[in-house]
């Protein structure tokens, strides 16, 4: 899986969550103390997440790091 392909499935994981929890971009932002503009990025797949942002995200999406990131391969 390439680093590309890794943020695709981030973003579907992270979107179908917040669908099903009702938060849009903003909400998500306020709530993981980042920029609108950042979670923009994650959410477009143009910018990977740092570790910080992956535990926030996840914390606020009440999902576990693994739920959210692990997609059954390594990033070649």
């Amino acid at each position: 899986m390439t680093e590309r392909e890794w943020r695709a499935e981030f973003v579907k994981r992270v979107t179908k969550k917040m669908v099903d929890v009702g938060l849009n971009q903003k909400e998500l932002a306020r709530l993981t103390n980042m920029s609108e503009a950042t979670i923009s990025r994650y959410l477009k797949g143009t910018r990977t997440p740092s570790i910080s942002a992956v535990i926030n995200i996840s914390k606020v999406l009440n999902m576990s790091i693994l739920e959210l990131t692990w997609f059954g391969e390594m990033i070649k």
